[in-house]
């Protein structure tokens, strides 16, 4: 009987570690949410600044017709900015991703857990009965 208490005592701290364990990758996944949002929020304003900059300082010296070549210079430049951008964002989402899957099979692990715990928790009422009859048979218990 204690070698079953040891057990569901190692089980409640397996399951324990793997709460812990989920609760860790759900506060990583709301971290790396958040760090998508402040870099694609940097990114618009780096690409404003530079578009802003760049039109300001040549549009002063720029005739009529070279400021459509400008414009889509400007355009090629942040096509191409766009283009990093959208790799480094599959990146992110590729990460994402796997945070997901992880955090899945833990909350799989943990369910099983539960289920052997619970399993776990039936024997040893069982096993509570059997004695409960034993010592009444014995008499060594007050009926």
């Amino acid at each position: 009987m204690g070698e079953l208490r040891a057990d569901v005592r190692d089980m409640r701290g397996r399951l324990t570690s793997l709460e812990v364990s989920v609760a860790n990758l759900h506060g990583d996944f709301v971290g790396q949410s958040a760090r998508i949002d402040r870099v694609e929020g940097r990114l618009e304003r780096v690409e404003h600044r530079l578009l802003a900059r760049s039109l300001k300082r040549r549009s002063e010296s720029i005739m009529a017709d070279e400021r459509n070549n400008l414009v889509l210079e400007h355009l090629r430049a942040i096509r191409t900015e766009f283009g990093e951008f959208r790799e480094d964002m599959k990146d992110v989402k590729g990460r994402l991703t796997s945070l997901e899957v992880s955090v899945a099979s833990l909350r799989g692990e943990v369910a099983t857990l539960h289920g052997d715990i619970a399993g776990q928790s039936g024997r040893i009422d069982r096993v509570e009965n059997r004695l409960e009859r034993i010592e009444r048979r014995l008499a060594l218990r007050d009926a």
